[in-house]
């Protein structure tokens, strides 16, 4: 055997496998990525989005021996009327350019874009995964429950906007929105009037469907009082269309009242600034998300981000012509066109000329102003003092100071001479509530006190009663409010006052009483009147006198409706009658139970109980409810005057159950009405003694 020819063989071989080995560790990975924009060429929103998109894009492949082969298509919508014959075309137009093409990721952007791709995509690119962007919220919601489907909503902060415009110029009545009749103009539309319930003291007006000079002379005629926003506008209504910024400017610029807008490109075109979305930054989350998809083969794992990328930024000519309200400002935010003053632009050599000229002056004068320095402070504590002493003692509340970190409290004379303590003998507000405050307060003015300090409300304001030192019982007032909190929201300091009240709650007290006193005076005479007028027929009574029948009652129904109403009726009758009460009686006791049951259903809203029963002179019924009870003014109008009612009735009320029964009880107060009706089994005359004690009714 050849032993040279056979190495050479080997040697050969094996150069070859290792080549085939370097040749597939650096084959190129090619991601094919089609764009479908329903934005259009030229504005500069999606030239700013795109060009970041782009590059970003292509640079983070080209280091992981990856290549991305790009193709963008424009829907172009807000120029070309949009309907089934437009989209059948673009359908078939795309199917021809792409269909021995396999794409690994299509991406939509804008609504028209996306509506296109839900409902003619899958037959030009199935199984495709399809990132979405620059959409509203609730059409991302829809497109999300497709498979294979997912997007970073279009959220232009519009609510984040009004609400800042508002806090900027708190002075405004008329919010007016320009937008073009585009997809995008209706939509952002629809969102800022959704806003407008929140705002009802604010005008929403909406300036659309018009050309531009129209638009510019309304911009031109708005009331001072006016902010205008700035939404999707590329296109009027004569059909021209403004590609870039030139548009946003004109109208702008026609208005003398203050502009908002939603995107950062507009900020050097007039707005006065916002929250703004920026564009670089969007474009490059969408591309970052796309890099993610093509390497995980799809959306599992990967996290598409919901938010859109914004910060506060305003103009500084804009801020200084408007003068906004300062306070007003968020606390972040970027400054654009600012003008430096002379001292901005030469501040080095200003800074070094005056540390030389205040390092000499200083040396002379600073034991001087120093020693003035503390005299005036010294005055100033004093007068402070003063002042302080002076308001203290004047005022009849206490006022204390409580330190909630170390638990010591201060009080003012006024509070020991409420409470009789003195400063050093109070240890806080809790310790103040569990020991000297009433057991049966104490719970709920330490709920409250937790609440303010936890829960962060407004202010904490409790009345409770107090042991004071001499043993007696006081009612005050306490208030307060936590002045310090430490940076996690923990109240730390503590101020607030005390007002003894005791006067004041003796008088409503004394004032309760009274009333309650004169109501039973006036039921009490009403009882006599209308016994002594229906002959001793119709008796006021307490309620454990008309329980005493429901306890030994031999039938009873509840009824809350007209079906349970009807019901409970013919069971009371069938009662009667079967006890024994003839044809015309029954009739005539039923026509009185009738008139309590529909007193019932008009008076109580959950309804009532009938009882029925007999003894050894007739039948009887009891209508009860749990309603609010008569007023005592109302009680002799309600029983004497014949079809009384204080709501609409067509019955006769009370008037009739005195014709109907031969005797009549009711019990009425807080806890609801119950009325006894009763009706003999003889016409024979009966006595009803008129002097028995006087019930508390």
């Amino acid at each position: 055997m050849d032993y040279r020819r056979l190495l050479q063989v080997l040697s050969t071989l094996s150069l070859g496998l290792l080549l085939c080995n370097c040749a597939s560790a650096q084959s190129t990975r090619v991601y094919r990525v089609l764009v479908i924009s329903s934005l259009q060429q030229g504005v500069p929103w999606n030239m700013n989005a795109m060009a970041t998109f782009e590059h970003t894009l292509m640079s983070s492949v080209d280091e992981n021996n990856e290549e991305i082969e790009l193709h963008i298509d424009y829907m172009h919508t807000k120029r070309i009327r949009v309907d089934r014959h437009y989209l059948d075309f673009k359908s078939g137009l795309l199917a021809d350019e792409f269909h021995k093409l396999k794409h690994d990721l299509v991406i939509c952007i804008g609504s028209d874009a996306l509506s296109f791709m839900l409902s003619r995509g899958n037959n030009i690119f199935p199984n495709i995964p399809v990132l979405f962007c620059a959409v509203g919220t609730d059409e991302a919601a829809r497109a999300r429950q497709k498979p294979l489907y997912e997007g970073i909503s279009g959220d232009w902060n519009l609510g984040a906007n009004i609400q800042l415009a508002l806090d900027l110029f708190p002075d405004t009545k008329q919010m007016v929105f320009v937008h073009d009749n585009t997809t995008s103009g209706n939509a952002s539309a629809v969102d800022a009037l959704d806003f407008a319930q929140k705002y009802p003291d604010v005008d929403f007006t909406f300036i659309t469907d018009e050309t531009m000079p129209k638009v510019l002379k309304k911009v031109r005629l708005l009331p001072k009082d006016s902010t205008l926003f700035i939404l999707p506008f590329s296109i009027d209504k004569k059909g021209e269309f403004f590609v870039s910024a030139s548009g946003m400017r004109k109208i702008i610029s026609a208005s003398n009242t203050p502009s908002f807008g939603l995107w950062q490109y507009l900020i050097n075109n007039g707005i006065i600034g916002g929250l703004l979305i920026d564009e670089k930054e969007y474009g490059k989350t969408i591309a970052k998300c796309a890099i993610r998809i093509l390497r995980a083969g799809g959306f599992k794992g990967v996290r598409v981000p919901y938010i859109t990328p914004a910060r506060y930024m305003f103009d500084w000519k804009q801020l200084h012509h408007f003068k906004p309200h300062a306070a007003s400002m968020p606390s972040s935010y970027v400054i654009v066109n600012r003008r430096e003053s002379f001292i901005e632009t030469h501040k080095t050599p200003i800074l070094v000329g005056l540390s030389v000229l205040v390092f000499f002056a200083g040396l002379g004068v600073t034991l001087s102003i120093n020693t003035l320095r503390r005299m005036r402070a010294e005055e100033a504590l004093r007068v402070s003092e003063e002042r302080l002493n002076l308001a203290v003692n004047a005022t009849s509340d206490g006022i204390w100071d409580w330190n909630i970190d170390t638990g010591s409290i201060y009080c003012s004379p006024r509070c020991s001479a409420v409470l009789g303590y003195e400063s050093d003998e109070m240890h806080g507000m809790l310790t103040f509530i569990k020991d000297l405050v009433d057991s049966e307060d104490a719970k709920l003015a330490s709920e409250a006190l937790q609440a303010h300090l936890e829960n962060g409300s407004s202010s904490y304001q409790a009345e409770y009663r107090v042991k004071t030192k001499q043993g007696d019982c006081r009612w005050v007032l306490v208030q307060g409010k936590a002045v310090e909190r430490n940076q996690n929201g923990i109240a730390m300091r503590m101020v607030g006052t005390i007002t003894d009240i005791t006067t004041r709650k003796q008088a409503e007290q004394e004032k309760l009483q009274y009333e309650k006193k004169l109501d039973e005076q006036k039921r009490q005479f009403y009882r006599e009147t209308i016994l002594s007028v229906t002959g001793g027929k119709f008796r006021i009574c307490q309620y454990a006198e008309i329980d005493e029948f429901i306890e030994r009652a031999e039938a009873g129904a509840f009824f809350d409706s007209m079906e349970t109403t009807s019901n409970a009726r013919k069971d009371v009758e069938s009662f009667f009658r079967s006890k024994g009460l003839d044809e015309d009686r029954t009739s005539l006791i039923m026509m009185g139970v009738g008139e309590a049951i529909t007193n019932v259903i008009k008076h109580a809203c959950d309804g009532g109980e009938i009882f029925a029963g007999t003894d050894s002179k007739g039948v009887w019924a009891v209508v009860r409810d749990k309603g609010d009870g008569i007023e005592s003014l109302l009680i002799p109008k309600v029983v004497l005057m014949q079809g009384y009612s204080t709501k609409p009735s067509l019955g006769y009320g009370y008037s009739i159950m005195l014709d109907v029964s031969d005797r009549i009880l009711l019990a009425t107060g807080q806890a609801g009405t119950s009325i006894l009706l009763m009706k003999y089994f003889t016409d024979e005359p009966m006595h009803f003694p008129m002097d028995q004690d006087d019930p508390k009714v």
